[in-house]
């Protein structure tokens, strides 16, 4: 009896260990550490990160019709919201608008009995009014296509120096403007040359105005080649990409939700495997060896690929999803971004608002108020002494404040520690994350940190696939 008692107990003890080393292992996986050179700042944050994209076929009167969303991005920080949308500017007409995404009024076989009523579509008096009560900047599309398609260039140009005027009379002028699309108007050098007519002549009517072409595969040649036709005419350029990829490219597999969890940096598959918060080094050099070294970069259709392209998230991991890509953009030093896109008729879980509940916010909208407060702060030197890939994110420092970000993906409680290398005394303020809701639109909660012993360092525990940003400032 004495010797199975024995026997018992040192099982039970040799479980115990093994359940502590286990334990003990599991937790030093779920624990991350932060270190934030506050001396060392590495650039200044564009003020143009946190936009939106408005698809002018897909918006009814209703969606604006309150204010609400106007307001909206007014309070939080919006700066700009591209308009009338991707594909459309391919076909839209700014004096003749069909209200169709792909119906264009210069096409000799258009039927105006085709045209949609206005109270469904979003004209451009009523952007230029949400863009007075909201104070944004503007960013405007050009129809180049229809021009070339139909040997109307001529009158193409016209049409484009009218709307320019026509917004600097409505006391606009200085706006952004994009020259067609995803084009494929000839190839590089006739694109090129066709964006030059009509940003010279834009130009020559408000010489404020800041013009971008877009090229989703952009490479340096690629960028190199088209600014040695049109570089002096070019202020910014486009490249877009989607998570896992835009489109529906053959040869793909679909993203799924466990891989985006232990992704990181994120990646645009379908061009080169690039990384987005690596890109900008790259493309800012091609630039500078052609002459223009102060060429700015944008994504205006970052966001998630098509349903059938993303396996495996709900409504609440999707809008999570935008934010981690959203935050690449910070952390690579980009110029401009435009969540594609905040209403459209599919994929409604996908987007900023949801048509089916009354345009009710998705729970992306909290990792939009989060991140655009550091709009316009300094970049620090942030390092991820862990390396966790599921828990990552950056620090900036902005009138007074430290502001630190952490994305935790991962379906665990994560602690981290943040450690400020400095001599000065600071103080946390406030936390704030985006965290999952029963009904899947999310909510913001309070999050708390916890000092340590050693200055200027805090510990703080992370609720499972969550968005943070704590603020701490000067004693």
């Amino acid at each position: 009896m004495r010797l199975n008692q024995l026997k018992t107990s040192k099982t039970q003890f040799l479980l115990g260990c093994i359940f502590c080393l286990l334990f003990n292992n599991l937790q030093a996986q779920d624990k991350t550490t932060f270190s934030i050179n506050t001396a060392n700042v590495k650039w200044k944050i564009s003020d143009y990160l946190v936009g939106m994209h408005s698809v002018y076929s897909f918006e009814p009167d209703a969606f604006y019709e309150d204010g609400s969303y106007a307001n909206w991005m007014k309070e939080t920080g919006i700066n700009t919201m591209r308009y009338p949308g991707g594909t459309v500017v391919k076909y839209w007409d700014w004096e003749n608008p069909t209200g169709d995404l792909k119906l264009d009024s210069w096409d000799p076989k258009w039927n105006p009995k085709k045209q949609k009523k206005p109270v469904e579509w979003f004209g451009l008096d009523e952007y230029i009014a949400v863009v007075k009560q909201s104070g944004i900047t503007p960013l405007l599309g050009v129809n180049i296509t229809s021009g070339y398609q139909f040997n109307r260039v001529e009158e193409s140009i016209e049409r484009a120096v009218k709307m320019v005027k026509y917004l600097k009379d409505a006391g606009l002028g200085g706006a952004f403007w994009y020259l067609g699309n995803e084009g494929k108007n000839g190839g590089l050098e006739s694109e090129a040359k066709l964006f030059v007519q009509h940003a010279k002549a834009m130009k020559a009517v408000d010489p404020d105005i800041k013009c971008m072409f877009n090229q989703n595969h952009l490479t340096p040649t690629y960028l190199k080649k088209y600014l040695a036709i049109a570089g002096d005419y070019i202020d910014i350029v486009e490249t877009h990409g989607k998570w896992p990829y835009g489109g529906t490219p053959k040869g793909y597999e679909p993203g799924t939700f466990d891989e985006w969890q232990v992704e990181s940096p994120l990646r645009d598959r379908k061009n080169s495997n690039r990384i987005w918060r690596d890109q900008i080094p790259l493309l800012q050099k091609a630039a500078k060896e052609a002459g223009y070294p102060n060429i700015k970069f944008a994504n205006n259709e970052y966001g998630i690929g098509k349903g059938s392209n993303v396996l495996g998230f709900d409504r609440y991991s999707k809008s999570l999803l935008v934010i981690d890509m959203l935050q690449e953009f910070f952390i690579g030093n980009w110029y401009m971004a435009c969540y594609w896109s905040q209403l459209r008729s599919s994929s409604e879980e996908s987007v900023r608002s949801s048509a089916r509940e009354n345009y009710r916010f998705n729970a992306m909208r909290y990792g939009f108020e989060l991140l655009a407060k550091a709009q316009g702060g300094n970049m620090l030197e942030t390092s991820n002494l862990d390396g966790n890939k599921s828990v990552y994110g950056f620090a900036a420092k902005k009138e007074g404040e430290y502001l630190v970000y952490v994305l935790n993906k991962s379906n665990d409680n994560q602690e981290v520690s943040l450690h400020f290398n400095d001599d000065q005394n600071l103080v946390f303020t406030e936390g704030k994350s985006m965290v999952n809701s029963q009904d899947k639109f999310g909510k913001m909660v309070s999050t708390e940190v916890s000092p340590k012993r050693q200055k200027n360092s805090y510990t703080a525990n992370l609720k499972p696939m969550s968005y943070t940003r704590f603020t701490f400032k000067n004693n």
